[in-house]
C-alpha cells in the first residue's frame, strides 16, 4: 500500500534514488545532444568531460584555473585528470539528489582504463545507473551523416547537412510557424484542442534551431568528421567495443534498457524517449523552485508578522486550484543554518518550494547550498534543535540535573558556568596574590629600612651623638633586600592573609567563562568534520542576571535558542525552602538537589498529619532558615524580573517549565517546549482560511462539471462540501478517540493542522485538539471507525420492522425496536402489552386480569407506560439512560445496530445529539396514505372480524341461555295453567253432568273438545313472546369498520408523517445523512434500495472519511514533476481496472483521456469516468492491490491460411491493447517512412522499383528498424503472417526477434475456399482480390508445406507454439487468444517480479531454448537440487524434455523432478544452492551413465559385475539368496568404471539415482544354478494353458462377472459363454490389428443387445401405456429386441 502518513510518503521522496540514466551508441549517432536534452528535460546533471571541465573551470577552484590555464594553451587535459574529475562529480551531492546522464563512457582511448575496466566502473558506480539508452544505427547511415556534420566555431554546435540545406525553408516558415504555436499553446486554435483530454507532450528545453545565413556561413568541418577518420572510428567501434557493449546490455534489466533508432532527426528521437519515459510512469528529479515573483525587496522587516508571510508565500506560483504551498517544520527558520547548527530565520526573499512544502532561506548562499541538494538539510534527523540551551530557575529547583538530562538527550556538551569560571578565577586569583605580594615586599622592605634606620638612630643616641652627625658621620645603613628575614615575615604574614580573603567571581569573568566553553564545543565540532558545526551546549543556570544578558548580547554566538525558566509555583516557595533547610540541615549531601518521588510522598503525608496543627497554631514560629532561604528568593524573583523583560527585548521568549513535579516529568516538558517550535500546530480557522477554501471549492466544481457526466448526485451537503478535511472529514475527531462516535462537527468550531480543516462538537474538544492534536489522529494508518449505527424511520404500516431486521441480519448488527424495548422494560409489571390503540388490537390478557390488583410502578415506569398509551414525551434524563447504552456498552458499542422508530420527535432528537449520541445515517421509508392502509387494513380487519364473531357468539350463547330459562318459566306456567284449565274443565264438567240429568243429550256436546279448549285457554293466557333485536341493532357493521379504520389510519399517517418529516429536519440540522427510500414496492426491492442507499456506510465505510479530488491531466503532471504529489505505486496503470484482472496498462497518450484523481499524497490515473467513480467511492478498496510492476509488451506472432482472420485479430489487438500490427508490407513501409534517406530504404526501393521481392534479410532489416519505434518498445507487436519460413525464423532468431507467443488459426481447406466465396459476394466490396477458389487452394497448400518447419521450431526450440481452432465464433475466438496473450503477460511479469527481488524463478514459457537452458545451468547440471539434498537421490532431468520444472536463480538454471520440488526450490532456493548446500554434485565421472550394448562390447574385455545378478534386487531383498535375479543384458548402467546389468528398467532408474546404496555389494559362495529356458510346447496341457492363455481367460471371466451378460432369448449360461468368446477373440493379441478390431465391434454389439433386456424391463409396466406416453426410443428397442428371436450370434 502506499505510505498513509504524509511524513512517511516526505521521507520516501527525500530517500528515493534519483534517476540515472546512461547513453550508449557510436560515435556521431547523437549521443550528446541527446543527453543534453535529457538533462535538462528530467532535470538531470548532465556528466561527460567537456561539461564537467566548463563547471570546474566556471567554479574558480585551484583545479579550475589549472585547467583553464591548459585549455587557453591549447594543450590537451590528461585522461585521468578529466576520469577523476568524472569520477567525483558521480559522488558529488548535487547528483545524489538530482541523478546524471553519463555520456562519453566507454571512450575510444583506452590509455585511462581498458574497455572492461571503464563498463565495469559503470556497473560498480556508487549511485548505480537506473537506463541504460542505446542508440542504434547502421554504419552506412552514421557514415553519411558524420560526413555532412559541420560546427560552429562560436558556439560549439554541430550541425547534419540536412539541417543546413532546410535553413531557408525554417526562415522563411519561422513567422507562420510562430503563430500556430502560439494558437496552439492557447488551445484557442481549433476545437480539437480544446476537446483532447490527455497527457501533454513535454517541451523541449533545447529545440532544434534553424541554421541561418549568417551560421550557415562560419560553419566548418572538423577534422574527425572526415572519411578517414570516420571509417577508423567506426571500425575501431565495431571491434573493439560493439560486442562488449552488447554482452553488457544482456546482463541489463530488460525493462530498463531503451533502444532507439538513432536514424532519425534529433527532434524525434527525443520525442520518443520522452514519451517512452513518460508511459512507464516516471517522473523527472523534483527541483526546488523559488517563490518570489520579481523583484524582491532588500528592505525586509524582519519584525513581520510570519503568519502573514507564510500565508503570503503559500499563494505564489502556486499550480492549481487548492495547491497551495503548505507549511514544513522549519516553519520560517533557515534548514542550511539549521543543519549547521544556527537558528536564524528565513527571509522571504530567499524563499523557494520543493515537494509540497515552502522553505524560508535566510541568504543567497544558503539558498544555492539548499538548490544544489535540498534533501541533504531535509532529511532526518532534521529538523533538530540546535541545542544552545540556557536552564535557569530560582535556588534549588533543580537546574543541574535537568541541563545534564537535557546534555544526554540530545547529545551535547553540559557547560557549568562555576566550573568554567575557575581556571579565570584562579588566574585572577594569582595575579591578585601577586600583586598583593609585590605590594607586600616593597612595603616589607621601607618598614624594616625604616625600622633598621631608627634602630641605628637611637644607637647612636644611646651613643650620645645627634641624628645629623650619624648622617654626616658617614655610617652606613645595612641593605635591606627582598630576602632579608624580617621582609620574608612580614610578607609570609600579608600573604596568609590575602589568601583567606575570597576571590569574587565578576559577571564579565563569568561570560568570558561561557565563551570559551562555546568555544571550546564549537572548535570541537569542526574538528569533527560533519555538521552541526555550531550548538550542542547547555548551560546550567547562565544568565543570572540582566548585565550578564546585557554583556553576552554583544556576542551573537554566545545567544541561547532556548531559555528554559523552571518555574516553582508552590504556595509561599514551600516546597523549596524545605528543600533548602534540609541542605543546610545537612540530612542531604551538597553536591545534587533532586526530591525524589519517594521524599514528595513522605513530605506530603507530613503536611497530611500536621494539618490539623498548622490550623490550630494561627501564628507559627519564623524557622531562621526558611526565611534565610525567602530572602534569597525575593531577591532572585526581583533580579530575574529585570533579566526576563531583557531577553524578551531581544526577541526570544523563555520557555516556561513547571518544576513542582518529577525530574523526568521536568525534562519530558522541557523537551517539549524545545521541539515545539519544529512541530506542526493547530491553529484556528480564520476567515481567510474559509474564503481561501471557498474559492478552490468553487474551482474544483467547476471542474467536476467540465470533466463528468450526469451521476446521479445524492450526497448530503456535508459530503458535498470541497473542504481541505482533515483525517475525520467533518466529523469531530476527538469524539470519534474518546467516544468512539460519529459526531458531525459544528462549521463554527473549526481548526486547521497541516493545513486541513477539523470540525469540533464542542469548544472543549476544540481545545483538547488544539493543546495534542496527535493524540486523536492515527499516525499511519485509517482512522478506525465504529460500528454501523443506523436510524430507521417512517409512519405506522411502512415497513420499518421487516426492513430493520432483514438489514441487521446482512450486516451482523443487533436490531432494536424502541417501542419494543419499552414494552419488555414493564411488561413484567403490567402483564399486558401496553398499547394506545382504540380498540385492543395488540390483545389483551384473559379475564380477570382487570380484577388483579394494579402493581407499583416506579416514575420510568410511569413515564415509560405514560409515552406508550398517550405519547407523552420522556424526561431527558430518563430518556438518556434508556438509549445510552446501546452507543457505551457492549455488547452493542463494538456490534452496531439498527434502531427502529426512534426518535420520533425533534425534541428527541436533541436529547440524543445534547448526549453525543449520533448515528451514521437515517434511513426514511416513504409510503403513501393508501399504501399504509392497505397493509395495516387487513390485519386489523381480521382482528375485528374474530373480535366480532366472539361477541357474536357470546350473545347467542346468552340468548340460548336466556330462551332457555323462559321456556322453563313457560313450562312451568303451562303447568299451572293447565291444572287450572284442568281443575275449571273438571268444575264445568261436573256441573255439566249435573244438568245432564235436567237436560237432553244435545247439551252434553256444549262444553266441546277438552284438547281444543285446552289449547284454546293457553293461548289466550299465554301468547308468544316477541325477540329483543335491540342489541344486534346496536353492532357495528363491517363497512363502518372499514371506514372508522381508514380515518384511524389516515389521521396517525398524518401525524406520523408530521413528526417524521420534523425529526428529518433536525437531522439535517445536526448534519446527519438521510436517505429518502420509497417503500411501497415489493419488499425484495425496497430491501435492494435500502442496501443501496446505504452503500456508503455499509460497502464504503472507510470512505466515509476519505476525500478524492478530481483534477485534470496537465495539473497532474505539474504536481507529480514539482514533487507537490507523488505518484502511486499503480503509476500509469488504473486501479479500479487492474482490480478487474486488466494485465496490459490503460493507453497513454495526448489523444487517450486519463482521469487523475488525488488521494492523500499520491495521484491515481483512472481509465474512465465510470471508474473514478468507484475509486472515489472507497479508495481504501484498491490500495491493498499489488503493484503491476513494470508493464510487459504484447509480443505476438499471428499466423494461419487465408481468410483464417489473422489481420482482423492483429487489428483487434492493436485497438485493444494498443500494439502495433505489423505484417511484412506494413514493416517495409515503416522503415522506408522512418529512415528515407537510409541505405536500408535505398536497397528495399532498388527491388521493388524493378519489380522484384524484397528479399528476406532486408525485410527482417525492415522489420528490426520497425520494432524501434517506442510503441512497439512500450506497448508492443503483433506480427501478422509473420514468420512463414526457417529462413525467416533465421534471421529474426539472428537479430534476437523473438515472438513470446506465436498463435496458428487452424481453419480448413472447405472454410477457406467458403469465406473466399462470401468476400467475393460483397456488396461493398470495390477491388478484385487474388481470392478464386482456385487461387485459395494454392495458397492454402503452400501454406500447409511452409507451415510445418515454424510449427516445429517454435514448438521445440521456444516451446511458444499455440493452435487455436478458427472455425468458432469471433467472440470464442477473442476470447481464447487475448487469454494465451494475457497469460503469457502474466508469467513474464511474475517471473520478472520475482527475479528482481532476488528469488528463484520458474523459465516456463519463456522462450528458453534447449541450449540456452544447457549453457547456463548452475552447479547441479542437469540433476534435481532438491532430489539430492532432501533425498539422497540422483534425479536425472534430461529425460524430461520440457522446461516446466525448471527454475532460475542467480542467473542460472537448475532443473527439478516435478511439480512439487520444483515449489520446494522457488520456496527456499538458498538451501540447494552454493556452499551451504547439504550435498554437492558428485564429479563427473563419479556419475552412473546408461550405456547401451554397443557401448559395452566397445569396453570389452571389461565385465559385468555380480556375475550379472541384478544389484537392485539383490540389496532391496536383504541380500538373500532367493533375490539373486538374473540382469536383462540390455539394461547396463556404468558406474565407477564398473559395469552393472538389471532385471528392469525400474531397477535401472533406482540404481541411477542412489547409485552408492546398490554399487559395492558382494555375493554369497553359493548361487543359484544358472536357469536354463524350457519351451512352451514341452510344458503338460495345464502349464502350456497357464503360460500362455491364463491371462486372456481371467480378463475374459472378470469381464463376464462384471457385465452379467443376457441375451434376448438365451440362457444365462449360454450369453456368459458367448460374451467369453467374443472377448478372447476381440483382445487376442496374436491376430491382426484389423480383426481384433472387428471382434470388438462385435463384442460392443452383443452387450447393446444384452441390454435390451434390462432397458425394457424397466420401462414397461402392467397396464398399458399409450405411445405418446412411452420413452422415445422405446417403440424401436422393443422391435430390435423382437428381431433377435431365434437368431443367434455366431463366433466365427
Amino acid at each position: 500500500m502506499d505510505p498513509f502518513s504524509e511524513d512517511k510518503v516526505e521521507l520516501l521522496a527525500l530517500t528515493e534514488k534519483p534517476s540515472c540514466f546512461v547513453i550508449f551508441g557510436k560515435p556521431g549517432s547523437g549521443r550528446t545532444t541527446l543527453a543534453r536534452r535529457l538533462a535538462a528535460s528530467w532535470r538531470c546533471n548532465l556528466v561527460e568531460g567537456a561539461s564537467v571541465l566548463k563547471q570546474v573551470v566556471d567554479d574558480d577552484t585551484e583545479l579550475g584555473l589549472k585547467v583553464g590555464s591548459l585549455l587557453n594553451s591549447g594543450e590537451s587535459i590528461p585522461e585521468d585528470t578529466v576520469a577523476q574529475l568524472i569520477l567525483d562529480k558521480l559522488s558529488s551531492e548535487e547528483v545524489s539528489h538530482y541523478g546524471y546522464v553519463l555520456d562519453g563512457l566507454p571512450c575510444l582511448s583506452e590509455t585511462w582504463h581498458s574497455i572492461d575496466e571503464q563498463l565495469a566502473l559503470i556497473k560498480d558506480l556508487p549511485l548505480k545507473p537506473d537506463f541504460i539508452i542505446n542508440l542504434r544505427i547502421p554504419d552506412a547511415d552514421l557514415k553519411k551523416r558524420r560526413l555532412g556534420m559541420k560546427v560552429d566555431p562560436v558556439t560549439g554546435d554541430v550541425f547534419t547537412e540536412s539541417q543546413c540545406l532546410q535553413s531557408k525553408e525554417q526562415k522563411g516558415d519561422s513567422d507562420e510557424d510562430d503563430e500556430h504555436s502560439e494558437e496552439g499553446r492557447d488551445g484557442h486554435g481549433s476545437e480539437e484542442g480544446r476537446e483532447v483530454l490527455g497527457e501533454p507532450d513535454d517541451e523541449d528545453p533545447l529545440p532544434s534551431q534553424p541554421v541561418f545565413e549568417e551560421v550557415r556561413l562560419r560553419l566548418i568541418e572538423c577534422p574527425e568528421d572526415m572519411e578517414t577518420a570516420v571509417d577508423e572510428q567506426l571500425l575501431f567501434y565495431r571491434d573493439n567495443i560493439l560486442r562488449k557493449v552488447e554482452d553488457f546490455m544482456a546482463g541489463w534489466d530488460r525493462q530498463k534498457l531503451i533502444e532507439l533508432d538513432a536514424n532519425v532527426s534529433p527532434d524525434k528521437l527525443y520525442k520518443q524517449l520522452m514519451f517512452k519515459l513518460r508511459s512507464d510512469g516516471f517522473c523527472p528529479a523534483r527541483v526546488p523552485m523559488s517563490l518570489v515573483d520579481g523583484e524582491a525587496d532588500d528592505d525586509e522587516d524582519e519584525e513581520a508578522d510570519v503568519e502573514e508571510m507564510l500565508r503570503q508565500m503559500a499563494n505564489v506560483l502556486n499550480l492549481g486550484r487548492g495547491c497551495r504551498w503548505r507549511r514544513s517544520r522549519w516553519k520560517n527558520y533557515c534548514p542550511v543554518e539549521l543543519r549547521a547548527g544556527n537558528l536564524v530565520k528565513g527571509k522571504a526573499r530567499f524563499s523557494v518550494s520543493f515537494l509540497d512544502k515552502m522553505y524560508c532561506l535566510s541568504s543567497g548562499v544558503a539558498l544555492q547550498d539548499f538548490m544544489r541538494c535540498p534533501r541533504l538539510y531535509l532529511l532526518p534527523p532534521q529538523p533538530f534543535p540546535t541545542c544552545k540551551i540556557s536552564v535557569c530557575g530560582p535556588p534549588l529547583v533543580g537546574k543541574t540535573i535537568t541541563s545534564n538530562l537535557l546534555a544526554q538527550q540530545y547529545n551535547a556538551i553540559l557547560l557549568d558556568p562555576d566550573q568554567l569560571v575557575k581556571p579565570l578565577r584562579a588566574e585572577s586569583r594569582s595575579e591578585h596574590l601577586l600583586k598583593v605580594r609585590d605590594e607586600a615586599v616593597h612595603n616589607a622592605i621601607q618598614a624594616v629600612t625604616a625600622a633598621e634606620a631608627a634602630k641605628a638612630a637611637q644607637q647612636q643616641e644611646d651613643e650620645g651623638g645627634l641624628g645629623d652627625e650619624v648622617e654626616s658621620s658617614g655610617v652606613s645603613l645595612p641593605d635591606i633586600s627582598a630576602d632579608h628575614p624580617e621582609v620574608l615575615a612580614s610578607v609570609e604574614r600579608q600573604m596568609v592573609e590575602a589568601e583567606k580573603v575570597e576571590m569574587p567571581v565578576t559577571d564579565a569573568m563569568l561570560v568570558e567563562a561561557v565563551k570559551q566553553g562555546i568555544a571550546a564545543v564549537e572548535t570541537a565540532h569542526a574538528e569533527r568534520g560533519t555538521p552541526p558545526f555550531f550548538g550542542g551546549w547547555v548551560i546550567d543556570g547562565f544568565p543570572c542576571n540582566k548585565e550578564q544578558w546585557l554583556m553576552i548580547s554583544e556576542h551573537r554566538n554566545l545567544f541561547p535558542d532556548d531559555i528554559i525558566f523552571l518555574k516553582d509555583s508552590s504556595d509561599g516557595f514551600q516546597e523549596l525552602a524545605q528543600r533548602y533547610k534540609t541542605l543546610k540541615e545537612g540530612d542531604q549531601p551538597a553536591t545534587e538537589i533532586e526530591v525524589t518521588n519517594q521524599e514528595e510522598k513522605q513530605q506530603e503525608g507530613a503536611e497530611a498529619a500536621g494539618g490539623e496543627e498548622k490550623k490550630q497554631d494561627d501564628q507559627p514560629k519564623k524557622d531562621p532558615i526558611l526565611e534565610e532561604y525567602h530572602t534569597k528568593r525575593m531577591a532572585f524573583e526581583a533580579s530575574w524580573s529585570l533579566l526576563n523583560q531583557s531577553i524578551k527585548g531581544s526577541g526570544i521568549e523563555p520557555l516556561v517549565v513547571n518544576a513542582n513535579q518529577s525530574v523526568d516529568e521536568v525534562v519530558k516538558s522541557s523537551i517539549a517546549v524545545i521541539e515545539k517550535r519544529f512541530q506542526y500546530v493547530a491553529r484556528e480557522y480564520t476567515q481567510d482560511d474559509e474564503q481561501e477554501d471557498e474559492e478552490d471549492a468553487e474551482a474544483e466544481l467547476q471542474l467536476e462539471e467540465q470533466s463528468e457526466d450526469e451521476e446521479e448526485q445524492d450526497e448530503d451537503a456535508a459530503l458535498k462540501d470541497h473542504k481541505p478535511w482533515g483525517e475525520t472529514r467533518h466529523y469531530c475527531p476527538v469524539a470519534l478517540k474518546e467516544q468512539a462516535v460519529l459526531w458531525p462537527g459544528n462549521p463554527d468550531l473549526a481548526s486547521k493542522y497541516c493545513e486541513k480543516v477539523y470540525q469540533f462538537s464542542t469548544q472543549e474538544a476544540k481545545e483538547k485538539f488544539i493543546r495534542e492534536p496527535k493524540s486523536y489522529l492515527p499516525d499511519d494508518s485509517l482512522v478506525q471507525l465504529p460500528p454501523q449505527r443506523l436510524l430507521m424511520l417512517g409512519a405506522r404500516g411502512a415497513g420499518k420492522t421487516g426492513r430493520g431486521r432483514e438489514l441487521a441480519k446482512e450486516l451482523g448488527v443487533f436490531h432494536i425496536d424502541f417501542h419494543e424495548c419499552l414494552q419488555e422494560m414493564i411488561i413484567d409489571k403490567t402483564g399486558k402489552r401496553i398499547s394506545n390503540e382504540d380498540d385492543d388490537d395488540e390483545g389483551a390478557t384473559a379475564e380477570g386480569n382487570s380484577e388483579r390488583e394494579k402493581p407499583v410502578l416506579t416514575d420510568q415506569e410511569e413515564a415509560i407506560k405514560s409515552y406508550l398509551t398517550d405519547d407523552k414525551p420522556l424526561p431527558e434524563e430518563q430518556l438518556i439512560s434508556i438509549v445510552k447504552p446501546w452507543w457505551t456498552e457492549e455488547p452493542f458499542k463494538s456490534t452496531g445496530f439498527v434502531l427502529e422508530g426512534f426518535p420520533r420527535t425533534p425534541e428527541e432528537t436533541h436529547v440524543l445529539a445534547g448526549a453525543g449520541l449520533f448515528c451514521d445515517m437515517a434511513v426514511m421509508l416513504t409510503v403513501q396514505e393508501k399504501d399504509v392502509i392497505s397493509r395495516l387494513l387487513p390485519g386489523r380487519l381480521n382482528r375485528w372480524r374474530l373480535k366480532r364473531d366472539e361477541r357474536i357468539a357470546k350473545r347467542q350463547k346468552e340468548r340460548r341461555e336466556r330462551m332457555e330459562s323462559k321456556a322453563a318459566a313457560r313450562e312451568e306456567l303451562k303447568q299451572l295453567k293447565i291444572a287450572e284449565f284442568k281443575a275449571n274443565w273438571e268444575a264445568k264438567k261436573k256441573a255439566a253432568e249435573a244438568a245432564d240429568k235436567d237436560s237432553d243429550d244435545d247439551e252434553e256436546d256444549e262444553l266441546g273438545d277438552e284438547e281444543e279448549a285446552l289449547q284454546t285457554f293457553l293461548e289466550e293466557e299465554m301468547p308468544e313472546e316477541e325477540e329483543d333485536e335491540e342489541e344486534e341493532d346496536e353492532d357495528e357493521t363491517e363497512d363502518d369498520a372499514v371506514d372508522r379504520m381508514q380515518a384511524d389510519f389516515a389521521e396517525k399517517y398524518d401525524d406520523d408523517t408530521s413528526r417524521i418529516s420534523q425529526v428529518l429536519e433536525a437531522l439535517d440540522d445536526l448534519r446527519v445523512p438521510c436517505r429518502n427510500v420509497i417503500a411501497s414496492r415489493k419488499p425484495s426491492i425496497v430491501q435492494y434500495c435500502v442496501k443501496k442507499s446505504l452503500e456508503k456506510v455499509i460497502d464504503h465505510r472507510q470512505g466515509m472519511t476519505t476525500r478524492c479530488i478530481p483534477t485534470d491531466v496537465v495539473t497532474a503532471k505539474a504536481l507529480l514533476d514539482t514533487g507537490y504529489k507523488m505518484p502511486s505505486k499503480f503509476r500509469r496503470w488504473c486501479p479500479v481496472a487492474l482490480k478487474d484482472g486488466a494485465v496490459v496498462p490503460p493507453l497513454h497518450g495526448p489523444h487517450v483521456a486519463r482521469y487523475p484523481v488525488i488521494y492523500r499524497q499520491h495521484i491515481y490515473y483512472l481509465s474512465s469516468v465510470d471508474a473514478r467513480r468507484k475509486f472515489v467511492q472507497d479508495p481504501v478498496s484498491y490500495l491493498d492491490l499489488s503493484p503491476p510492476g513494470p508493464p510487459v509488451p504484447v509480443r505476438l506472432s499471428v499466423i494461419g491460411p487465408p481468410k483464417s482472420g489473422r489481420s482482423t485479430l492483429a487489428r483487434r489487438f492493436e485497438l485493444e491493447f494498443g500494439c502495433v500490427r505489423l505484417s511484412i508490407g506494413e514493416a517495409i513501409r515503416q522503415a522506408m517512412e522512418m529512415q528515407p534517406e537510409s541505405e536500408l530504404t535505398n536497397q528495399i526501393n532498388s527491388f521493388l522499383k524493378s519489380g522484384m521481392t524484397v528479399p528476406d534479410e532486408l525485410v527482417v532489416e525492415a522489420l528490426q528498424v520497425a520494432l524501434l519505434n517506442v510503441q512497439c518498445q512500450t506497448r508492443g507487436y503483433v506480427l501478422d503472417g509473420f514468420p512463414m519460413t526457417k529462413r525467416q525464423i533465421d534471421l529474426m532468431t539472428e537479430r534476437r526477434i523473438i515472438p513470446v507467443r506465436v498463435i496458428e488459426l487452424e481453419l480448413p481447406e472447405d472454410q477457406t475456399v467458403a469465406r473466399g466465396k462470401k468476400d467475393r459476394e460483397d456488396p461493398n466490396r470495390v477491388l478484385p482480390l487474388h481470392d478464386s477458389e482456385s487461387i485459395l487452394r494454392i495458397r492454402y497448400g503452400c501454406y500447409q508445406k511452409q507451415v510445418g518447419e515454424v510449427r516445429e521450431w517454435y514448438s521445440t526450440q521456444h516451446r511458444n507454439y499455440s493452435v487455436v481452432n478458427e472455425t468458432g465464433s469471433k467472440w470464442f475466438l477473442w476470447q481464447e487468444v487475448s487469454g494465451i496473450a494475457k497469460q503469457s503477460i502474466n508469467i513474464i511479469r511474475a517471473y520478472l517480479a520475482r527475479v528482481r527481488e532476488g528469488l528463484a524463478a520458474c523459465i516456463a514459457d519463456l522462450c528458453v531454448t534447449p541450449h540456452e537452458c544447457l549453457s547456463q545451468l548452475g552447479e547441479y547440471g542437469q540433476y534435481c537440487p532438491v532430489s539430492l539434498n532432501q533425498r539422497g537421490e540422483l534425479f536425472d532431468c534430461s529425460v524430461h524434455n520440457t522446461l516446466d520444472y525448471t527454475a532460475e536463480y542467480h542467473g542460472h538454471y537448475y532443473r527439478m523432478s516435478g511439480a512439487e520440488d520444483l515449489q520446494t526450490f522457488l520456496e527456499t532456493p538458498e538451501k540447494f544452492c552454493g556452499p551451504d548446500a547439504p550435498q554437492q554434485l558428485p564429479p563427473k565421472e563419479m556419475l552412473p551413465r546408461q550405456r547401451t550394448l554397443a557401448d559395452v562390447k566397445a569396453m570389452f574385455p571389461k565385465q559385468v559385475e555380480l556375475q550379472g545378478y541384478c544389484p537392485v534386487t539383490y540389496q532391496d531383498g536383504g541380500q538373500r539368496y532367493e533375490y539373486l535375479i538374473p540382469g536383462n543384458k540390455e539394461l547396463v548402467v556404468e558406474y565407477r568404471a564398473k559395469l552393472y546389468i538389471f532385471a528392469s528398467e525400474d531397477k535401472l532408474q533406482k540404481f541411477l539415482r542412489r547409485p552408492a546404496h546398490y554399487w559395492n555389494l558382494k555375493l554369497p559362495k553359493k548361487l543359484p544354478p544358472v536357469r536354463q529356458p524350457l519351451p512352451i510346447s514341452a510344458l503338460p496341457m495345464l502349464g502350456y494353458m497357464e503360460q500362455t492363455a491364463a491371462d486372456a481367460i481371467i480378463k475374459a471371466l472378470t469381464a463376464v462377472g462384471c457385465q452379467k451378460p443376457k441375451y434376448p432369448f438365451l440362457s444365462a449360461q449360454r450369453s456368459a459363454i458367448l460374451y467369453v468368446a467374443y472377448h478372447l477373440k476381440a483382445f487376442n493379441p496374436r491376430l491382426s490389428k484389423y480383426t481384433r478390431q472387428k471382434y470388438q465391434r462385435k463384442l460392443a454389439k452383443f452387450e447393446e443387445h444384452c441390454q435390451l433386456t434390462t432397458y425394457l424391463g424397466g420401462n414397461m409396466g402392467e397396464q398399458y401405456r399409450p405411445p405418446q406416453e412411452r420413452p422415445i426410443d422405446f417403440d424401436f428397442k422393443m422391435c430390435q429386441f423382437l428381431a433377435l428371436k431365434g437368431q443367434e450370434p455366431q463366433v466365427r
